[in-house]
């Protein structure tokens, strides 16, 4: 049985205050309103007659009403498909692009079910090709947001966190000494003249070593020990754990110098040369290797103890061998060597006479260091005390051979036929005579041995820049003309851009890129809440846009501007890009990655809020949950009126495009009349006959005995004809009426999750397979009969036209059966636009505690409902609610006859749940949008639960703003969504 529905709810009282408060504005003089006054009484007349005409009016049948809203060109609204995004992948190194057609089939397959078909809504070319990598870029910061093999990651176009690296990697054998407490003097030669602290290049850099396994800053100073500041001269100082690492294949010591900040003047990072030089600190180092000759046998000196030079009792020529192949390969370089003696040896007076000879190996002979020649000095005055011998390294010191040790070696002769002169012949207690010589005979005993030198001036090994993303070897790109280094590349004009790198060519010709971006209302401002996207017919106008972006190309050897057609409104919304791609697309490195690059460049404006991207897919088209039929036969027409047809197929969506086969060309009057109704192809001649195009309409009421027109029962999937008054009869023939195409399917089974819809109805040479890597979304079945009596009042209001708040309001409501309720502010956005706020119906299996939020589909429907009933010149917004999240939390006391205390808490939750919902909440047609939450309205709401006793202590907890409140107020567009209940028993 039809459910009663009251088409005016009006009462008598209604009727009769409602006509007394319009008295001050018709009739001002009219100032008694007392119910003596004989006008009172006369309204209270019309007020009880009205009311005796809406009683009969709801009365009316359902049938009967039906008819009634058929008659002002309401009907049931037809059941709508689903969309999807559907990606296409391309077999492995398939290297062609494969068409996929408009009208593809894919399908959603569950066991034991029907499979649900989607066709895609047009033509797309999948290239072998993938993302590599996506780099925000803005100035000399930068951000990946996906590399090669992972996914992209949500974030903000734009957004930089990092800071573009500009590295100086500096390598050379010198660096051990870091390691043993030393220093390195760098210093950078500059091209230009240094006239502040601004153009040294030290003042923006900050220096790091390797110590295995990280870089770790070094200290770096502007002198050392004495040594003046110099400009652009810096000193590392160690000791520090520097070890090798490998840069660019090659492994050895290296330090890095980081650029820090970016000087005013670029001309600071052209440098000459770069040197290095070793300063030494303490007593200097020790040498690689010590041995001593007696008499022809060789010995190694352990110098962690203390030594002597020669044997106790030294002969002539007995030899004392210095190794320092790193000391000594410096050539000209002036060293030092200081000889301590060790704390028990007390040199003998005795030993004047003794002379010791400091030679070296020229590669033909031993040597002798020359005062004259090689600034030789012996500070030890033949080892009578310690002190430094010092002697300038000669040029031709080469390697020798000594105990099979082949290094560069430094030798101590001694030269006398005995350490000491004189003595007498003494006659021992056996009577036998022996030489005594006059004083003892001593061989210095030596604690350590230190060997320091002025090292010389020596370039780096290795020079390396890691600037920009660009590795360089400096020696290499030298200029040669002009000698000079430029350190770092420094993009000067660096726009933000969104960089997206894929690694195979793409092919000439269309290109499309599907941005997913973050539309989620609560997260953002009113003027973004647009969530509604377009579909591939035509770029959405972006004129209330502040800001201007252009789209280029990498072509080898600049960025080129490419056509784009932007359905995204400039990422204000998930759309498409479709980009006409130019031959000229070149490999090249960005970002350390290779592969073709394109660029989206922000060249002025602002958002008023920074999009949020969440995914970025290639090889993807819109898809819609349907299943397309043509060329049909219908049936034959008979003349007579009403006709009616079937189609073969249940299901069927709105947009059936209809011709007969009438034999002959209609008039031309009656050409004219179908143009003028927007049929741009009256008829087609064929072999078979003249087919003649018909329209669709909702009804007859306005067709005239010329009017080719057609009216479907979605319902049945019926086809009706006029009947010769109100529509042309189709003239009667064999198989003349012919569905030239129709779709089928739709409903809210559509709407199916994310990765499901992944097998193809049929095979596609190179193509892998399919996914839909976001939900469908959009379906809605068939509009029910009390959905359209609820509207039908809105209707009558609004004249289908959108002028005040009330009329998008129901509008909405009219543009797709699953709006479940709508709100239009009363202020306008600060972009002048007026805003619809819908809430979608819920949907089967879901609860009451389900968010509910549109899904960017019913949107655009709505947007797209609206935009044709508006008045010119007035810009809309249709967008999600923006939910106010809050907890609430009760103490109280149960009825002592209530024992099952869970179930009646969760009777409670429900209870509240219900209460503050955005479609069934306060008095059954949702909370009100701006109403606040107050404690009182839920102590109200608990006093007609039964099975409650008392309430000891209510708390309203503001989950968005992290606080408690008593009061939880909202904006004129905001919504309260309840997240949780907590129900405590008092005394528990």
């Amino acid at each position: 049985m039809i459910p009663t529905v009251n088409l005016d709810d009006r009462t008598f009282d209604d009727i009769k205050n409602e006509a007394i408060r319009l008295i001050p504005r018709y009739c001002p003089e009219w100032t008694n309103h007392n119910e003596s006054d004989p006008g009172i009484t006369l309204i209270e007349l019309f007020s009880w007659m009205t009311e005796m005409t809406l009683y009969r009016l709801n009365k009316v049948p359902a049938k009967t009403y039906l008819s009634m809203l058929e008659l002002i060109g309401l009907s049931l609204t037809a059941p709508q498909s689903a969309r999807a995004i559907i990606q296409f992948f391309p077999v492995e190194n398939c290297n062609k692009n494969i068409l996929i057609k408009s009208g593809t089939k894919v399908a959603a397959i569950e066991s034991e079910k029907e499979p649900i078909i989607f066709e895609t809504e047009n033509s797309v070319t999948v290239r072998d090709t993938n993302i590599i990598s996506c780099v925000n870029r803005n100035g000399e910061n930068w951000s990946e947001v996906c590399s090669e093999g992972s996914d992209i990651h949500e974030f903000a176009l734009f957004d930089t966190k990092n800071a573009v690296e500009h590295i100086l990697y500096i390598s050379s054998p010198i660096l051990k000494y870091l390691s043993e407490g030393h220093g390195i003097q760098i210093s950078f030669d500059s091209v230009n003249e240094i006239t502040s602290v601004s153009d040294e290049i030290i003042n923006h850099l900050y220096f790091e070593y390797w110590n295995g396994q990280q870089w770790q800053e070094i200290e770096s100073l502007s002198s050392v020990s004495g040594i003046k500041k110099k400009d652009n001269v810096i000193y590392l100082k160690g000791p520090v754990d520097i070890q090798p690492c490998k840069i660019k294949d090659v492994d050895d010591l290296f330090i890095r110098a980081v650029l820090s900040d970016i000087p005013e003047n670029y001309n600071t990072f052209f440098v000459k040369k770069i040197t290095l030089k070793s300063i030494f600190f303490g007593e200097g180092f020790i040498p690689d290797l010590c041995i001593s000759n007696s008499n022809g046998v060789y010995s190694v000196t352990d110098m962690n103890n203390s030594f002597m030079l020669f044997s106790e009792n030294p002969s002539f020529n007995e030899t004392f061998y210095i190794s320092a192949d790193e000391i000594f390969k410096n050539k000209n370089s002036l060293v030092k060597i200081s000889f301590t003696f060790s704390e028990t040896y007390v040199p003998e007076a005795d030993n004047e006479n003794a002379l010791f000879a400091y030679e070296y190996w020229n590669g033909k002979d031993w040597i002798k260091l020359d005062g004259e020649k090689n600034n030789f000095t012996d500070g030890t005055f033949g080892f009578k005390q310690g002190g430094i011998v010092s002697f300038q390294i000669p040029k031709d010191i080469s390697q020798v051979s000594i105990n099979n040790e082949e290094h560069l070696w430094l030798r101590i002769r001694l030269i006398t036929k005995d350490f000491a002169i004189g003595g007498n012949y003494v006659q021992n207690e056996k009577g036998t005579w022996e030489w005594h010589f006059g004083s003892r005979v001593q061989s210095p005993l030596l604690n350590k041995i230190r060997i320091t030198y002025n090292a010389p001036v020596q370039l780096p090994q290795k020079l390396y820049s890691c600037s920009n993303f660009k590795w360089i070897n400096l020696f290499d790109k030298t200029d040669k003309n002009k000698g000079e280094l430029k350190l770092f590349d420094i993009e000067e004009d660096e726009l933000p851009a969104l960089y997206m790198g894929f690694n195979n060519k793409i092919s000439e010709g269309s290109f499309s890129v599907y941005f997913r971006i973050n539309e989620d209302g609560k997260a953002r401002k009113a003027k973004d809440l647009d969530l509604e996207f377009l579909s591939l017919t035509k770029p959405k106008e972006n004129d209330s846009r502040w800001v201007v972006l252009e789209w280029q190309c990498w072509n080898g050897e600049k960025w080129e501007k490419i056509e784009a057609s932007d359905f995204t409104d400039s990422f204000h919304e998930s759309g498409f890009i479709n980009f006409i791609v130019p031959e000229g697309l070149k490999v090249a490195s960005f970002f350390n990655k290779q592969g073709f690059w394109l660029r989206c460049v922000k060249l002025n404006g602002s958002f008023e809020k920074v999009p949020v991207i969440k995914s970025i897919i290639i090889n993807s088209v819109y898809a819609a949950n349907q299943d397309t039929y043509k060329n049909e036969i219908l049936g034959s027409a008979n003349g007579a009126p009403n006709q009616i047809c079937n189609v073969s197929h249940p299901h069927l969506l709105p947009g059936i495009k209809l011709s007969i086969n009438e034999n002959s060309i209609p008039s031309n009057n009656e050409l004219k009349i179908m143009k003028e109704e927007g049929i741009d192809q009256p008829y087609k001649e064929t072999d078979k006959g003249i087919w003649v195009t018909y329209k669709e309409v909702p009804n007859f009421y306005n067709s005239t005995s010329f009017s080719r027109h057609f009216v479907v029962d979605y319902a049945t999937g019926k086809i009706m004809f006029g009947d010769g008054i109100h529509g042309i009869n189709p003239p009667k023939g064999k198989f003349n009426i012919r569905a030239d195409e129709y779709k089928v399917g739709g409903g809210e089974k559509g709407n199916i999750a994310a990765h499901k819809i992944q097998f193809m109805t049929q095979s596609i040479p190179y193509i892998a397979g399919c996914n839909n890597p976001f939900a469908s979304e959009g379906g809605c079945d068939m509009e029910t009969v009390d959905s359209l009596k609820s509207r039908a009042a809105g209707v009558f209001k609004s004249l289908n036209r959108a002028v005040t708040a009330d009329d998008f309001q129901w509008l909405s409501r009219e543009a797709s059966s699953s709006v479940g309720r709508a709100y239009c502010p009363k202020k306008k956005t600060k972009n002048g636009e007026i805003r619809t706020i819908i809430i979608p119906e819920i949907d089967s299996g879901s609860t009451y505690e389900t968010k509910l939020m549109p899904s960017r589909e019913l949107i655009r429907r709505v947007r797209n409902y609206l935009d044709d009933r508006k008045v010119v010149g007035n810009k809309i917004v249709v967008s999600a609610p923006c939910y106010r999240d809050f907890s609430i939390k009760i103490m109280l006391e149960f009825k002592s006859n209530i024992f099952d205390f869970e179930t009646e808490k969760q009777k409670i939750k429900e209870n509240l749940i219900l209460f503050f919902h955005s479609l069934v909440g306060s008095n059954g047609q949702g909370w009100e949008f701006g109403k606040s939450v107050t404690v009182g309205a839920i102590l109200k709401q608990l006093e007609k639960i039964n099975s409650i006793l008392s309430v000891n202590e209510t708390q309203i907890f503001d989950i968005d703003a992290d606080v408690s409140v008593d009061e939880l107020s909202l904006q004129d567009d905001e919504l309260p969504y309840l997240s949780s209940v907590m129900i405590i028993e008092k005394g528990k």
